[in-house]
């Protein structure tokens, strides 16, 4: 999420948040797209909520693969590479640091 604008009228705002988004597909090619989240939000009960939301995308397109975790920084992949499995770093518990410390 990016930049951010809200206008506040009593129990109803209107915002737009403009994003960028980068995915890597299941068949390892990657995508990157930005554009505009465009909201109403309505307070009901003293919530703010998003009533309405549309996406305004502005650009998208592939983006070179390159292997992971790339070959050219030492030691990279051994604090984990991005999984579609629990073995993601994102469920290492605690997470730790298992690269060396590079103090240059």
């Amino acid at each position: 999420m990016l930049n951010h604008t809200c206008e506040i009228e009593g129990d109803v705002a209107h915002s737009e948040l403009y994003y960028l988004f980068v995915g890597r597909n299941r068949d390892d090619s990657n995508w990157i797209a930005g554009g505009r989240y465009i909201d109403r939000l309505e307070r009901r009960a003293g919530v703010w909520k998003i009533a309405l939301r549309t996406n305004a995308i502005e650009w998208s397109g592939m983006v070179p693969t390159m292997p992971i975790p790339f070959a050219e920084v030492p030691g990279i992949g051994l604090n984990g590479c991005a999984s579609r499995t629990k073995d993601d770093v994102s469920y290492r518990r605690p997470l730790t640091n298992l690269r060396p410390h590079h103090i240059p």
